[in-house]
């Protein structure tokens, strides 16, 4: 019995044979030159380069939040959250917390390795 990928018939593998490069659920069409050439002169970018030009780019989509629609499993999450935190107010402990207790015991584990 063979058993196909599910993507090896769909709308988007027929789309990809044809060079059309896909981000998430939306078709980005760009042949697969310009899509090597794009790509190859992202590779010229410096680390710092690349960052800043994601970075740029985040900023641009959240400044664009409306377009961005929540899915019903997200606003039943985002209902469940607002609900806990009516009934209990805990507005939870700062992020600088959370991220000294995660690396304390990392911390300790590298420093007992040391000669």
């Amino acid at each position: 019995m063979t058993v196909e990928h599910p993507i090896a018939n769909s709308r988007i593998w027929a789309q990809m044979r044809r060079g059309i490069r896909t981000a998430a659920a939306y078709p980005i069409r760009v042949p697969k030159n310009e899509a090597l050439i794009m790509e190859t002169k992202l590779q010229q970018l410096t680390v710092d380069e690349r960052i800043k030009l994601v970075e740029d780019l985040w900023d641009s989509i959240a400044a664009d939040q409306g377009a961005l629609p929540i899915t019903a499993d997200q606003r039943i999450e985002l209902d469940r959250r607002l609900n806990a935190y009516a009934v209990d107010k805990n507005r939870g402990r700062p992020a600088t917390d959370a991220v000294r207790d995660i690396r304390r015991p990392l911390f300790v584990g590298y420093r007992q390795r040391l000669p």
